[in-house]
């Protein structure tokens, strides 16, 4: 495999992660559950 292909893999397997997590930080501040004080961290 390609390094390109395996940086292509990697690089959109991060964004779909980061999407999920997107989607669950704002499902919990529409519901109330979203704490102003948290904490975001984003390790790679």
């Amino acid at each position: 495999m390609k390094i390109d292909r395996l940086e292509n893999k990697i690089i959109n397997y991060l964004t779909n992660q980061l999407e999920v997590e997107l989607i669950y930080m704002f499902g919990s501040y529409v519901k109330g559950n979203f704490n102003k004080n948290s904490d975001i961290d984003i390790a790679i």
